[in-house]
Parts: structure tokens; C-alpha cells; sequence
């Protein structure tokens, strides 16, 4: 009994100081329309199911999505979620960080390479007829040095930061379930440099930084399949200014819009056996109009195709666990680009399509234990081919803990958006194991 109660611990040891996303999506081809509290990542309103709820996912190296959700009474759920994936999909970070380093900091490395990880505020209502949800966020890095000496003193500041919310809503109405979702963001950048001594001063602005997300996800339940399908448009727009002592700059004008389309199903087959299936279009387009250059316009198209399957079968009463749930998967996906360059007013075309085309197929599995209030899901990713099998690459796990047991069934909606398009392993978001049922009735929504 104590080696048994000592392997227990192992595993729950191993997640804590095994970053990720989440091991049973993960597990299962990174199928993302399946329940879970991670959801709530890209539909605030999702957090109405999962009252009294926390979830951490970690692998080796780092830490994936980390949400609390508690309930205050029947209606309020108030919560909170930190995640290592960025809002801004598009070029916003690098180029600012770029324009700091360059023009006001006068050297590389003082400015991290993304934002820090910064917790998000949730709000969600559940009104019975309609469910909302509101996620709240502000990131921001800095970086300040001041040299004073007598009256000479040289300063130099950056910051680069972002705020914004994301609100949500789920309706049922019969069979039919939907849920529209409206975000804005507004991305800054400022950087100055001061030297009294020689009467120099460098500024950095924005001249405009915005970011718009809009765009709804839609469910069918006819029987024992859920059919589930989303489209979702994003523009991020910036532009920067640089002003010293004799020039005033306009820097290139950006505007980058992402396009995410997927179409699912859910269903179970074989006497208790979980079925997913999943297919995910993500368009990418980066818009450059290089302002200084006769008003040159250099755009980058990005095509990604996910086609993914997902498998998991429940066991009552394995050992000492409550369940013992086995899972599988497949994942495909094909990556395009194409790369243009004009100007109009010399009738000037540069076209370069297909250089970077790429494809990868992989195999994932994974196992998910439940017992009380916790639930443990590992995700192993079995192999990435290229033409070679390449072995297993990526382990994680997450940890759920229910202590209002109040989970959501396997067949709710929960849409994420995917990141940007990328030639490695197709983004997949977390989930948890204690949230599926294991008999063969109709999957519901949780709407």
C-alpha cells in the first residue's frame, strides 16, 4: 500500500516541476472544441461552467495555462488566468522592441522578448438564458536607466504595453447553441532619451496601436454528435513615431489580420468510446506599408490546414482510482506562404509563392486519472514526421482540481484561437480528464 500511495505522489510530483497548454487535448491531436475549463482562454463566458475550479499544466521546462474560477453565489463567478500564450497574434512586440533597443536604448538585450506573463481578470454572470463572460488584461515590460551627474544627466526609459478586455456570451435556444464574442486591445509604445549636457532628446511614440477581435462559434446537437463550428477575424494595426532634435519620423505603417475558420464533431462510438474529429483553417496576413520608400507595400500571406482526431475511453474503478482514461490522437497539418511586394505608382510587382511550404504528421497518447476532487492528465507526443520519425518529443501534464464538482460535460463548446500560423507543431490547448462521460447518452451541450 505504500509503494502504491508513493507512485501517487510521483505523479503528482512530476507536474509540478515538469510548459504547455493541455495534456488531454494534447493528448488527443489537439482537438480544442472539447470541454474544458481552458475554454475560458478564448470565451470568457465558459467560465460559468466550472465554478470552484483550478487547472495548471507544466512540462519540463515551463508552465502552460493556469485558471481559478470561484463562485459567489448562484450567478457570479469572479476567477482568474494566466497564460503563456500572447493576445497579440502580429508583429506589434518585436517591432517595438526593435525601435527601443535601437533608437532610445542604444543597445540589445535590456527589453525581454515577449510580455511577461500577467494574470487576467475574469467575470462571468450566468443568467440561465444567456451566460457572460469578461476577461480583463493589462501587460506591459519597462526598462529605466538615469547617469546623473551635476547638471549632466543622461536618461534613457522604454516601455512597451498592452491593454484591453475580451467579452463573451453563450445562448442555447433548442438545439442550437452559439457564442459571439467581441475583443479590443490597445497596444503602446514609448520610449525617451534624455542628455542635458549635450541638449539631445530622442522620443518614441505610437501613432496608432489597436487591436479588434470579432466573431462567434456555433453548435448543433441532433442526437449523439455534436457538430461545432467557429470563424473569428483579427486586426492588429501600429505605427511609431520617432521625433529627436532635427527630424521628425513616421516608421513603417503595419496591419496585420488573422482569419481562424474550424468545423468539428463529437460523438461516441463502440459502447462508451469518446470520438473527436477536427478540422482548422488559419489565414495570416502581414501588411507593411514602408512609408519612407515611395510607399512600397509588402505583404506576407500564411495558410495553415489542421486536420486532427481525438480518442479516449473511460474506466470505472482502476486501482485506486475513480477513472482511468486511456487517449490517442492524430494530427496533420500543412503550412503555406507566399510573399508580395508592389508599388503602385510604378506599376512595380514582386511575387514569391510557395518557398516555404512544409507539412508534419504526428502521433500523440496520453492517460487521464481522477480520484475526488483532483484530476491528472499526461500527454506524450509519440513522434513528428517530416519523412523521419523523429521519436517522442513533448511531455506534460495537467492538474485539475473541482472542488465544487461542478464540471461540464465532454461536448460543450470551447473555442480558442490559434496562434499564428507555424511550421512547427500545431497549437493545441489543454484540457482535463474528470469531465467525461462514460456511458452512451446523448452529449449535451452545457450551455
Amino acid at each position: 500500500m505504500i509503494n502504491k500511495l508513493i507512485s501517487v505522489i510521483a505523479v503528482f510530483a512530476f507536474l509540478f516541476t515538469a510548459s504547455a497548454q493541455n495534456a488531454r487535448i494534447d493528448a488527443m491531436g489537439g482537438c480544442d472544441i472539447i470541454d474544458d475549463i481552458t475554454g475560458t482562454i478564448g470565451n470568457p463566458a465558459d467560465m460559468n461552467d466550472y465554478g470552484d475550479q483550478l487547472q495548471g499544466t507544466a512540462d519540463a521546462t515551463d508552465f502552460g495555462a493556469v485558471l481559478g474560477i470561484k463562485g459567489v453565489g448562484d450567478m457570479m463567478n469572479i476567477g482568474f488566468m494566466a497564460n503563456q500564450g500572447a493576445v497579440l497574434r502580429g508583429g506589434f512586440y518585436s517591432a517595438a522592441e526593435t525601435i527601443l533597443e535601437q533608437s532610445i536604448l542604444d543597445t540589445n538585450d535590456l527589453l525581454p522578448s515577449s510580455f511577461p506573463v500577467y494574470p487576467h481578470i475574469l467575470f462571468g454572470l450566468d443568467l440561465d438564458a444567456v451566460s457572460l463572460g469578461l476577461d480583463m488584461y493589462y501587460k506591459a515590460t519597462r526598462y529605466k536607466y538615469s547617469d546623473e551627474d551635476g547638471a549632466d544627466v543622461v536618461s534613457r526609459e522604454a516601455k512597451i504595453s498592452h491593454f484591453g478586455f475580451n467579452v463573451s456570451a453563450n445562448l442555447g435556444v433548442g438545439d442550437m447553441a452559439i457564442s459571439p464574442l467581441f475583443g479590443i486591445g490597445f497596444p503602446k509604445v514609448k520610449g525617451l532619451h534624455e542628455d542635458k549636457a549635450n541638449d539631445f532628446e530622442a522620443e518614441v511614440t505610437s501613432l496608432a496601436g489597436v487591436r479588434l477581435q470579432i466573431g462567434t462559434e456555433l453548435g448543433y446537437n441532433p442526437g449523439k454528435t455534436d457538430i461545432i463550428g467557429g470563424f473569428f477575424f483579427t486586426i492588429e494595426s501600429f505605427q511609431f513615431d520617432f521625433d529627436d532634435n532635427t527630424t521628425v519620423t513616421k516608421m513603417n505603417e503595419n496591419k496585420d489580420f488573422f482569419m481562424d475558420i474550424y468545423l468539428g464533431l463529437m460523438t461516441k462510438v463502440l459502447n462508451g468510446l469518446f470520438l473527436v474529429s477536427q478540422y482548422n483553417l488559419t489565414i495570416g496576413i502581414d501588411k507593411e506599408i514602408q512609408v519612407s520608400n515611395n510607399d512600397w507595400e509588402v505583404k506576407y500571406n500564411r495558410f495553415t490546414h489542421d486536420f486532427r482526431l481525438g480518442l479516449e475511453r473511460p474506466v470505472s474503478g482502476v486501482w485506486i482510482f475513480d477513472e482511468l482514461i486511456p487517449r490517442g490522437g492524430l494530427t496533420y497539418q500543412i503550412y503555406h506562404g507566399t510573399y508580395k511586394s508592389s508599388n503602385t505608382d510604378e506599376d512595380t510587382l514582386v511575387t514569391s509563392n510557395g518557398a516555404n511550404s512544409t507539412s508534419q504528421f504526428m502521433v500523440t497518447t496520453g492517460i487521464g486519472l481522477t480520484k475526488g476532487i483532483a484530476a491528472v492528465d499526461v500527454a506524450i507526443s509519440i513522434g513528428a514526421w517530416d519523412g523521419v520519425l523523429t521519436g517522442p518529443s513533448v511531455i506534460e501534464g495537467t492538474l485539475t482540481l473541482d472542488f465544487g464538482k461542478r464540471s461540464g460535460a465532454t461536448s460543450g463548446s470551447s473555442y480558442q484561437t490559434p496562434p499564428s500560423p507555424v511550421t512547427s507543431e500545431p497549437a493545441s490547448e489543454p484540457a482535463t480528464t474528470g469531465t467525461t462521460e462514460s456511458s452512451d447518452s446523448d452529449i449535451d451541450f452545457d450551455f
